[in-house]
Order: structure tokens, then sequence, then C-alpha cells
């Protein structure tokens, strides 16, 4: 497992080495989230290409297994191993509808995974109305669609696919972890507005130039932006539930300069004046453009601040940077 040196800035902490890649660990969040939810947890390793950040909170929920795809087969289909029918619409040439045996069903009725089996849309649910947790992982599916029938919802999973856009999410408004690390989203729009009991998002790893959209989620606690395309963090003065923040591997510079191209205009409807999230604990900026301890003075207005990465950043290379920073943000 790679590791990572951390600043371990702020609070008098001492340093100490975390994981480096897509984001950190939310650590005793999984569990309490496990409890709010009351799912069974199962044992076993984490999912394949899962965010490592998020994989312990993966692990509860799913367990061992991953998904099968469907051969075609003549003749009306069977089930696979685990229960599950994924078949051409009876009705719509166009589009695929899934449905488990009864037993399978009964057995969880609470949870479906439908991960790796080729799909390029969402599939018409059958029967799945207790349904909490829904697994589309690995698939090529470009809209997030057909979820009027799960409205129990509190966990989707959509990482590695193809979504272009954040949308048809307003069907399950008690959704409280939405996983959409590694896809196609360029933007966020207002696709989440209607999610406010949102615990954690998962973002990484796609094509995001703004945090326009994210404010109004007062409730998330967990946001992972890794490996996207910011160069500023926007206005998330309204998300006083944020406790964690990865914002490793953007193009961010400085905390106090908007968003935008250097040189250009800056439209403040688009980039408003940056606000950080006002009950921030830690966030990690490691693998960024930050150059000088005054990028990340903005800091010091945070009282709850415990931990702040800069590994990879420019100022890290700096002589006695740690100092700097830490008078910086105090």
């Amino acid at each position: 497992t790679p590791m990572w040196q951390s600043s371990g800035l702020g609070s008098g902490r001492t340093p100490r080495d975390r994981s480096s890649n897509a984001g950190s660990r939310p650590g005793s969040a999984v569990k309490r989230l496990n409890l709010e939810l009351n799912f069974e947890t199962r044992s076993g390793r984490s999912t394949p290409g899962a965010v490592p950040s998020l994989s312990p909170l993966r692990d509860e929920f799913y367990g061992t297994g991953g998904g099968r795809g469907v051969s075609a087969t003549v003749g009306p289909p069977t089930p696979d191993e685990r229960g599950v029918i994924v078949a051409p619409h009876p009705s719509d040439p166009t589009a695929v509808i899934a449905s488990r045996s009864k037993e399978a069903r009964d057995a969880n009725p609470d949870r479906l995974d439908l991960d790796r089996r080729e799909l390029s849309q969402c599939p018409e649910l059958i029967d799945e109305h207790r349904l909490r947790l829904l697994n589309y992982q690995h698939n090529a599916i470009t809209r997030i669609s057909r979820l009027e029938t799960v409205r129990n919802l509190v966990f989707l999973d959509l990482y590695a696919n193809a979504v272009e856009k954040i949308a048809g999410l307003e069907c399950v408004p008690q959704l409280r972890v939405l996983m959409l690390g590694r896809n196609r989203i360029r933007s966020i729009g207002a696709g989440l507005a209607r999610l406010q009991r949102l615990d954690v998002l998962d973002l990484h790893n796609n094509e995001i130039a703004s945090t326009s959209g994210l404010n109004s989620l007062a409730s998330l606690r967990i946001l992972n932006l890794a490996g996207n395309r910011l160069v500023s963090l926007g206005d998330l003065g309204n998300m006083t539930g944020l406790h964690e923040l990865n914002a490793r591997r953007n193009e961010i510079g400085d905390l106090a300069r908007r968003g935008g191209a250097r040189g250009d205009l800056v439209d403040p409807r688009i980039f408003p004046e940056p606000r950080l999230p006002p009950n921030l604990r830690r966030i990690f900026l490691s693998h960024n453009k930050v150059a000088a301890a005054c990028h990340v003075a903005p800091l010091r207005d945070l009282a709850t601040l415990e931990e702040l990465a800069l590994d990879g950043c420019p100022v890290d290379a700096r002589p006695g940077y740690r100092s700097d920073v830490v008078n910086a943000v105090s």
C-alpha cells in the first residue's frame, strides 16, 4: 500500500502517515454511518478499484463478491448464481429490466449488486421497493435514471461508469451516500439540491472545474473532489456539516482566489467569493499549486481545523515551510 506523509498541521497534532491516493479515510464516521443506516455488515476484501479513502465504507455495505456479466441466451432468461436477471424490456426494445428470484430478494431485500454487467443505462428495477443499497460499479452508464421505484434508497454507487451529468436524483431524497468517482462529470449543477440528508459524496477523478451546486448541502460531512480541474474551492460557506474535504490533485493555488482561468475576467455568478466550510476539521490539498504559506491563510478562520496536507505542492519544497504554514493558519 503506498504511503504518504501528512504535514499534520494545526492543533499541535503529531504528523502521521496516511494513504496518499484518492482520498483520506473517514475513520469512525463509517461506523457511525453504518449504525444509523442499520445495515448488516459482512467481512471480506474491499471491492476492486474502490477509492482507498472510502473502501472501508464500501466494505461495511458490500462485503465480498462481484458482479457477473449476463450472456445472451435463447429462450426465457434464467437467474444467475445470485438469482439476478438482466434482460431486454418486454415492451421497450431500447430499455432493460433487472429482477431477482423471490428467494434471492427475500434473502437480501435491501441490497442489489448490478456491478460489472456491461450496462449502458440504468435498468428498470422490478419489485425492489425495499431496496436501500444499489451497486452499479464498473458499468458504462451515461445517465442516472429509473430510480422512481426505489424511493427508500440510501446508498447509490455508480463508481467507474460514464455518467456525464448529476441528475435524476430528485426521487431519492433519503439518499445518504452517493459514489460518483471515475465518471465524466464536468459540472455539479443543481442535481444534488434535493438531497438534504446526504452524508458522503464522492466525486473524485471527474472533470469538475467549479464547486457551484454544493453549497446547499448543509448536512454533507465527507466530500471527495480529488483528481478534478478545480482552481478554487469557491463558496462552501453554507456547508456547516462538512468535516472532511479531499481536494488532492487539482490546480488550486490560493484559497482566497476565485475560480476561472488565470488572467480572465471572473463572473461572480459562476465563481463567487471563496468561503470555507465553517466547521471543517480536515482538508487535503496535496499535489495542488500552493506555492506559499500565505495562500492557505484563509484557513486561520477555521477554529475546528485539525489537519492540513500540502505534500506535493510547490510550497512543500521550501525549507521550513511547515512552520511558515502553521504561522499562516494560526
